[in-house]
């Protein structure tokens, strides 16, 4: 069971050099990735210009699934949906 929010939250990511998801900071707590199941990448609608974002599904160490993804534009990165 999955629950897609009705609007993405901001999150603070940390990845490695290549881009990589490695911790996501939500709410003053910080959750360690510990399994990346999926990774795929969409057209940006709300560009004009030929950007994509870049999914994850992550695992956590606090036993969450959550896919997240990198905004090009601005750089931020959002929690889209919450695996159940």
């Amino acid at each position: 069971m999955t629950s897609l929010l009705e609007r993405p939250i901001t999150i603070k990511v940390t990845t490695n050099v290549q881009g990589i998801p490695l911790n996501i900071h939500m709410s003053d707590k910080i959750e360690r990735i510990t399994k990346i199941y999926q990774h795929w990448i969409m057209p940006d609608k709300s560009s004009s210009k030929d950007e994509v974002r870049h999914y994850y599904r992550v695992g956590t160490n606090k036993c969450q699934v959550y896919d997240i993804y990198r905004d090009p534009v601005s750089g931020k990165w959002f929690l889209d949906r919450i695996h159940l």
